[in-house]
């Protein structure tokens, strides 16, 4: 008797072992937001897409994370990220995020410009002194300018509507990254069917934008295999091949 229930425990070990073997285990979520302008994150009555947007969610795929990828504004993504809401975005490196986020890899990097209209030649900061600067919301571009109090800033969500503002002349010039503010440009060009010409811009600096990770779920997302994954994509040119399919 004793025989007969040691065989039949032995068999339900088994059994249930193998049950449990079989199950997979679910994929973790990635929980991502990319900054809202194109043509790096673009959300058209919630269909999103965009070359910041398109390349997270490879990486995502990548690593085995399910991507819950959302294009948002950029003051928004800064937001989440000191709240701890999202793991991961792309975008610079912004002083005020600096004890709140992990640095997993560089893209390639960008002139960071300041540019007014064609009659307005910039080529120094003290030209941009007693006038009005158009300036993304939550973003930390170039310091000298930032702690100018003798440059007025007007935040705003997009380089559109920066741009916007500086055709109706309640801006004189914008600030941002050049290749941003020509994409916003082009699409307001194509969407009013009007020309507009900006003028020469004064470079202020080259940043490179970071896929970053929030520290507050390091635990369970691994940089290791996000590094490993992102070498793995640039070595497939993916980052390329999304620039050329958005016109970059």
């Amino acid at each position: 008797m004793l025989d007969k229930c040691l065989s039949f425990s032995i068999i339900l070990l088994i059994v249930s072992f193998t049950q449990t073997s079989s199950v997979k285990a679910e994929p973790l979520q990635l929980n991502i937001y990319t900054i809202g302008f194109k043509p790096y994150g673009i959300d058209e009555d919630g269909h999103f897409s965009g070359i910041y947007f398109e390349f997270a969610n490879a990486l995502a795929k990548d690593a085995g994370y399910v991507d819950n990828n959302k294009v948002v504004p950029y003051a928004r993504v800064v937001s989440a990220l000191k709240q701890g809401k999202i793991d991961l975005t792309i975008m610079f490196r912004n002083p005020a995020l600096e004890q709140y986020v992990d640095y997993v890899a560089a893209l390639p990097s960008k002139k960071i410009v300041v540019i007014g209209l064609q009659n307005w030649a910039i080529s120094h900061l003290d030209d941009l002194a007693g006038q009005k600067l158009a300036y993304l919301r939550g973003a930390k571009f170039y310091e000298p300018i930032d702690t100018n109090t003798a440059i007025s800033k007007y935040h705003v969500v997009d380089y559109r509507q920066g741009v916007r503002l500086l055709m109706a002349g309640r801006v004189d010039a914008i600030i941002g990254s050049l290749q941003s503010i020509n994409n916003a440009v082009a699409s307001i060009q194509n969407e009013d069917n009007m020309q507009l010409t900006l003028g020469e811009p004064l470079v202020l600096e080259v940043k490179t934008p970071w896929v970053q990770l929030s520290k507050k779920h390091a635990e369970h997302i691994d940089m290791e295999t996000l590094k490993r994954s992102f070498s793995k994509l640039q070595a497939s040119q993916t980052f390329e091949a999304l620039q050329t399919k958005y016109g970059q």
